[in-house]
């Protein structure tokens, strides 16, 4: 079926589109490095050892190859950043590369089975039935020779890449809106290698800093919060020390009426021949210890009339003991301070507050939980809820440093990117997770341009929200934007019914988290959550009257909203402005079906979003990328060229924004520093 090579010599390329596949000495590009690199023809693979070829050599050879061939490969931020590393290509051109990794991504959609298994292994079984067997992934090393086994290995992940392309190929074409989507994905991706390749200055004497400050914060909301939970965990301490000392006791009367039965049935059976027979059945073979058996003289010996009785009660106690153990003695400090890090504890002394409150218990203690607690209870708001939600912000803080310190090399940070990170098509990263880390100048200030440069930082400006205004054509949100009115304030007018001078900025900030939340289907407990956040304070009815002000208000947005949420369970996907397809499966209940209207009523923005931001990258590779944040990118430019550099930046995205939006006006805000926390608000 295929055939396959080793070689020691620079393959000639053949004609046609080709696959490549490396196989490394681990996954850290910076550290690690290639030992093996393979192309291969749908019929032939060339696995060649690049450890005895000259770099320069190499290096011109992939050149060609990226630059003569359409190459498929699977997961290309991998492969090209170590070909990167090691030999200092340029990234390929648009247009050149398949990667089967991100057109499955792009294929599923979010399909929940399957969704984000997308290895070459399961992709290999899914479309060619064959199993690849990874235990030789790990086995490359710097030197000595390739193995039968690691040859055949690295030959079968480049070959069985022809299959796969090729029913992805077929599969795109029976939906012909997602080659687009295709097609934007392998022209964002340059962006993505950029920023993998470059990573992003990182002050660490200014983080630690920030550690030192978050760390005193911490250590006094930790006392402030022992101060108040404490006591409601003494009783649970108190009454858990009962428990067990009952328990205990219970255990040592079964112990001591076990003991006296027993010399009962001694003393009535001693004297009986047989009752020697009654004694082997129970005992003879029975396993006291792992080194002790009960044999037949041991049981001779219990009919002893002076000695037997003590023997044979040890062995009764024995046997208690080994089928019923001792119900453990905690120690508990009945005063000791509430541990915050544990979930136990804090649940329990939480739910006592909130029994106290007369809210019902939560089952967890996890930060959106605890939010969405917000709004009940004054006093638990102010004394344990928003505190708590603070001090867990702390400590993801403080542990987010650590991943920082641990991933910086030389004063540079190198993320790992995903280009398709979500179900909506956004990007993600990890090592560490920049997307969940809070907009604070606090921890922004702490990444840095390098020496001679500055960092342009281009935001979109409510991009969901003009999002919403353009697909929807909703006159009120369009006029508001296109005449450069506040959509915030104009939203809190028409809630409050005042004219837009008379609003408050409390009512502002409403309008704002109505305008927001509505998009992501809020309801009315989850906006009072919400505001209760920001220290504004609103009941269930007036936080269900601003929500219905909202669809008054841009009725025409709301009406689509309900219609891509019928879509979603009617057809069973929804789709983004450029045709980016969010699958779901079929709902089995009637909680579900709402889950599904709800992300099925938000999915054409978010994705729209997602489409947006990741044109924009395509067009921006090669200007200094070096961070993407939700609706926002960070660019290292030479300090000379910044103001010409954050014009062509913003210029740029709202170009590629107004492009898929069909013109509709599209702010892009920029801000230029030294650090990125000039943008943060």
């Amino acid at each position: 079926m295929w055939s396959y090579a080793l070689v020691e010599t620079l393959p000639e390329l053949p004609p046609g589109i080709l696959s490549l596949d490396i196989e490394t000495t681990g996954l850290d590009y910076h550290r690690d490095s290639v030992v093996v690199i393979t192309v291969a023809s749908p019929e032939q693979a060339w696995v060649v050892d690049c450890r005895r070829i000259p770099r320069e050599a190499v290096a011109s050879w992939l050149h060609r190859l990226f630059r003569e061939r359409k190459v498929i490969i699977h997961n290309t931020l991998f492969d090209v950043a170590f070909l990167a590393t090691a030999y200092g290509i340029a990234e390929p051109a648009a247009g050149s590369i398949w990667d089967t990794k991100l057109v499955e991504a792009v294929l599923e959609g979010g399909r929940d089975e399957g969704w984000r298994d997308f290895s070459l292994r399961h992709l290999s079984e899914k479309y060619l039935g064959l199993s690849l067997d990874k235990m030789w992934q790990s086995s490359f090393a710097a030197d000595g020779d390739l193995s039968e086994e690691q040859v055949r290995y690295a030959a079968y992940d480049a070959l069985v890449l022809h299959g796969i392309q090729r029913e992805q190929e077929r599969r795109l074409r029976s939906t012909p809106s997602l080659l687009r989507v295709v097609a934007l994905e392998h022209h964002a991706v340059r962006g993505f290698w950029e920023m993998q390749r470059r990573g992003v200055g990182v002050d660490l004497a200014v983080l630690e800093q920030e550690r030192q400050r978050w760390e005193r914060e911490a250590s006094a909301l930790r006392q402030r919060l022992q101060g108040r939970l404490t006591r409601r965990i003494i009783g649970a301490r108190e009454a858990k020390l009962a428990e067990a000392e009952e328990r205990l006791r219970l255990w040592n009367e079964a112990l001591e009426a076990e003991l006296a039965r027993h010399e009962s049935v001694w003393r009535a059976g001693v004297a009986d021949p047989s009752w020697v027979e009654s004694l082997r059945r129970n005992w003879l073979g029975y396993q006291v210890t792992e080194k002790v058996t009960v044999d037949d003289a041991e049981i001779l010996s219990w009919l002893d009339p002076e000695r037997g009785l003590r023997r044979y009660l040890q062995r009764v106690g024995q046997r208690f003991r080994r089928e019923n153990p001792r119900p453990p003695r905690p120690r508990v400090d009945i005063l000791a301070p509430i541990n915050l890090l544990s979930a136990q504890q804090l649940l329990e002394a939480l739910n006592a507050e909130l029994q106290e409150a007369g809210i019902p218990p939560i089952a967890n203690t996890e930060a959106k939980v605890l939010r969405g607690l917000l709004g009940m209870d004054e006093d638990l708001d102010s004394n344990v809820l928003r505190p708590l939600l603070r001090y867990k912000e702390l400590e993801k803080l403080l542990d987010f440093v650590e991943q920082i310190r641990e991933h910086t090399r030389e004063g540079r940070l190198y993320p790992d990117w995903q280009p398709i990170g979500a179900a909506t098509g956004r990007a993600s990263c990890r090592n560490p997770n920049l997307m969940a880390q809070p907009k604070a100048a606090g921890f922004r200030r702490a990444f840095v341009a390098r020496d001679g440069h500055v960092l342009v930082t281009a935001d979109y400006s409510q991009i969901e929200l003009r999002i919403m205004a353009a697909l929807s054509g909703d006159p009120e949100m369009t006029r508001a934007f296109i005449d450069g009115l506040d959509l915030h304030r104009l939203t809190a007018s028409r809630i409050f019914g005042i004219a837009e001078e008379e609003v408050t900025e409390k009512q502002r900030k409403i309008g704002k988290q109505v305008n927001f939340g509505t998009l992501y289907g809020m309801g009315p407990r989850r906006l009072v959550a919400e505001l209760a956040a920001q220290g504004i304070r609103i009941s269930l009815e007036d936080a269900q009257a601003a929500l219905d002000g909202w669809r008054r208000t841009f009725s025409a947005a709301a009406a689509l909203i309900r219609e891509w949420g019928e879509r979603a369970l009617r057809d069973g996907y929804v789709e983004t402005a450029l045709g980016r397809r969010r699958n779901f499966a079929e709902p089995s209940d009637g909680s579900e079906a709402a889950a599904v209207a709800r992300r099925g009523g938000n999915l054409p923005i978010q994705g729209t979003a997602a489409d947006i931001m990741k044109l924009a990258m395509g067009e921006l590779a090669g200007t200094g990328l070096v961070l993407q944040v939700h609706d926002e990118l960070v660019v290292e430019v030479p300090e000379e060229d910044a103001e010409e550099a954050a014009w062509r930046i913003q210029e740029t995205m709202r170009r590629c924004a107004e492009a898929v939006l069909g013109g509709f006006p599209v702010q892009v805000d920029v801000a230029v520093g030294a650090t990125w926390a000039e943008e943060a608000e």
